[in-house]
């Protein structure tokens, strides 16, 4: 088995164009609810990478819906995943068990089995939830990267929200980071995420409501929105919920498009003026 390090495997990420790397023993994620520690997902894990890109305040502040979706969010996506491919390559190469978890993934939602012998089918966990395989931002903030802000989103210390995260499971007991000890979230001053979440669906105390969120997410006729209130409210009707669920991104509601976009705009960590 060759020897691989945590300098190693940082070294990696950010040949591959990661901003931000840290790592996390499996163990700080014991918490996480079952089906969703980085064990029930590889056996044997020992080690979590976390990597972040940075979003480009273009993207972010300036263009139209369609340029934001395919460079601000697919491509993206697609670029973590290739930098969380590279880095396990390493670890698998090096005699370890790596695991990367996909940027955007079906988490819950849909979910493969084998129905038969040569078939897969997708199928909807029971009472599934809005939630993904892997908890990034629990992962990025385990890794010493940042913490977790008011409006739920990660926050890293040197871009604030304006990063998407990936991650790599590992059965390599690599050299875990010091977990991060400052405050980068003044929630009690600023709420400036709160203010500007155009579907109200931020609470004071920051509990998100995932109904306002989706709501917002999509144009929905009012029938619709009712459908889609009862669904997530029972876990019940499978339909609206897929369809609810791949609406994420596509919205024109009131004319703010991406959700998400107008809560990390207003979020003063990590913002650095541009010409």
């Amino acid at each position: 088995m060759g020897k691989v390090t945590s300098d190693m495997v940082k070294e990696r990420a950010r040949e591959q164009g990661a901003d931000i790397v840290g790592i996390a023993s499996a163990e700080r994620l014991d918490g996480e609810p079952e089906g969703f520690k980085p064990a029930d997902l590889l056996p044997g894990a020992k080690s979590v990478v976390s990597i972040g890109i940075r979003q480009l305040r273009s993207y972010m502040e300036k263009a139209p819906n369609t340029m934001y979706f395919m460079f601000g969010y697919r491509q993206k996506n697609d670029y973590i995943n290739q930098i969380s491919w590279s880095i396990a390559h390493l670890l698998d190469s090096a005699g370890y068990y790596a695991l990367p978890i996909q940027a955007y993934g079906e988490g819950e939602l849909f979910v493969d089995t084998q129905a038969r012998p040569g078939r897969a089918e997708r199928r909807q966990k029971a009472k599934a939830q809005m939630r993904g395989s892997f908890a990034h931002v629990n992962a990025a903030v385990k890794a010493g990267l940042g913490e977790i802000g008011l409006n739920g989103l990660f926050l890293s210390r040197q871009y604030g929200p304006r990063v998407h995260l990936g991650s790599v499971i590992t059965t390599a007991p690599l050299e875990p980071d010091p977990l991060f000890e400052g405050n980068l979230c003044d929630s009690e001053n600023c709420r400036e995420c709160l203010k500007q979440c155009p579907a109200g669906a931020i609470g004071a105390d920051g509990k998100l409501s995932d109904i306002d969120c989706l709501i917002a997410l999509d144009k929905l006729s009012t029938n619709y929105e009712e459908t889609v209130r009862k669904m997530l409210e029972s876990q019940a009707d499978e339909e609206p919920l897929k369809r609810a669920a791949w609406a994420i991104g596509y919205s024109d509601f009131e004319g703010i498009g991406f959700c998400g976009i107008p809560c990390i705009n207003a979020c003063p960590v990590g913002r650095k003026e541009l010409k």
